[in-house]
């Protein structure tokens, strides 16, 4: 039997959305799930290619996955809304596709499987609006015991916050006088997201929000931004893929989007520059790093940028949070410029919304979401970093590795419950230290 033959006998066999195509993007085959999906019957797909099927955008991104797919020699995965016929709604299908070769060096084309994610992001949303409700009424509750904490507990010295509250004044000037900046800031972090915006607010520039690669694409389409912050790795369409399609808005053409990754090799600053960003700032969020390449890229012409100079002496945080193992407080409260009532803030915040996140891991892993289980993880990484809580951040970063390698579940499974262990250990004695009444 012929090649194309046999996978397209095998598509048949399939209950989620199937396809072949060959290497020019053309459909050679479909299997009755995609044809009822799409509302499309068989034949009248054959012969057709993405650019019939959906709009510009996504169809130039499904057909870039292809060529990244072939020129790898390996599986993408990506996600995307589609409007599945005229009139339907729009849904999230979550794609694989693959290159498939014969006798090694033949390629025959594209073979692909989408499956409905609507229902789950939905089940995410609710569950991500129901925990910022939780988490407003933490705050609160937070912020009253913090008004209760003695005058005298200093964070840094007189002569240190006096110089760092002047620096920031200056640039907070800077950015009401001379820089009227719209910001779109694309981020899925939960900590991540508060902690840049509360940056940017401190210099006078407010940010919008967008929660995935896919959000931040259509929010620069319905608006125009004078400067985007993009995370590099997002789920479904990540921060260089959107980066990419951004770049093809018209308006868009020379608008500075800088990278927000905790990659900081050679090679991950070049892959942001193929994509078409101008800069990179390294996570956690140094603060003069921030300050420093937004002065670089929204100071008006002739004006000069705007740096925070000289050290950042270690501050002295409360005394029961320095007895808390694998917690560098020096580290997270660098990443909050040394704002002290940010830092128990987050970390109370740490503590409720991520000791539930091994939950959700082994769940992903127990189905084999392997994609999935990586962004849990890289997720809590990027959270543990930020706060300086050390030991889950390499235990995660290790996990993380295994995860993109495929490793056994043995192994995986292993290493989840050290993670698992090490954030429950973490979260309870967050808790205690920072009691709420």
């Amino acid at each position: 039997m012929h090649p194309t033959n046999h996978l397209t006998t095998l598509l048949q066999t399939l209950p989620d959305p199937a396809w072949l195509k060959d290497p020019a993007g053309v459909y050679l085959a479909c299997n009755p799930a995609f044809e009822h999906c799409f509302s499309i019957r068989r034949d009248d797909l054959l012969g057709k290619t993405d650019a019939d099927l959906f709009d510009p955008d996504l169809a130039d991104f499904f057909h870039q996955r292809d060529l990244e797919g072939i020129a790898a020699r390996r599986p993408s995965s990506s996600e995307g809304w589609i409007t599945r016929g005229e009139g339907s709604e729009r849904r999230l299908f979550q794609t694989v596709e693959a290159p498939v070769y014969v006798s090694g060096d033949t390629l025959i084309g594209v073979l692909g499987v989408a499956r409905d994610i609507t229902a789950i992001r939905q089940a995410f949303d609710a569950q991500r609006s129901q925990a910022q409700t939780q988490l407003q009424e933490t705050v609160a509750l937070l912020q009253a015991t913090l008004d209760s904490i003695p005058e005298g507990i200093t964070v840094m010295s007189t002569e240190r916050e006096q110089a760092r509250a002047a620096e920031a004044a200056r640039l907070a000037e800077q950015g009401s006088a001379s820089i009227r900046a719209r910001i779109l800031l694309a981020e899925d972090n939960l900590i991540n997201q508060e902690v840049t915006v509360e940056l940017l607010r401190e210099i006078g520039l407010a940010a919008d929000l967008a929660e995935s690669g896919i959000v931040a694409v259509e929010m620069a389409r319905q608006s125009t931004y004078d400067l985007i912050l993009m995370d590099i790795q997002m789920p479904g369409l990540d921060g260089l893929a959107a980066a990419q399609l951004i770049r093809q808005i018209p308006g868009y053409e020379q608008t500075p989007i800088l990278a927000l990754s905790a990659g900081s090799f050679v090679e991950d600053r070049e892959r942001c520059l193929r994509a078409g960003m101008n800069d990179f700032v390294a996570k956690p969020i140094d603060p003069e790093a921030l300050f420093a390449a937004l002065a670089r890229w929204l100071a008006p012409s002739g004006a000069t940028p705007a740096t925070l100079d000289g050290p950042h002496d270690p501050v002295s945080p409360h005394q029961a949070l320095t007895t808390i193992p694998g917690l560098v407080t020096a580290t997270g409260l660098r990443s909050m410029h040394g704002r002290l009532e940010r830092y128990l803030r987050l970390l109370r915040t740490y503590a409720t919304t991520y000791s539930g996140s091994s939950q959700l891991l082994r769940e992903h892993l127990a189905y084999g979401r392997l994609i999935e289980a990586a962004g849990v993880v890289h997720s809590l990484k990027g959270a543990a970093a930020t706060l300086g809580a050390v030991r889950v951040q390499t235990l995660a970063a290790d996990l993380e590795v295994l995860i993109r390698r495929g490793h056994g579940s043995d192994e995986l499974l292993l290493l989840t419950a050290s993670l698992d262990a090490e954030q429950a250990s973490l979260a309870e004695a967050i808790m205690q230290a920072l009691p709420l009444g």
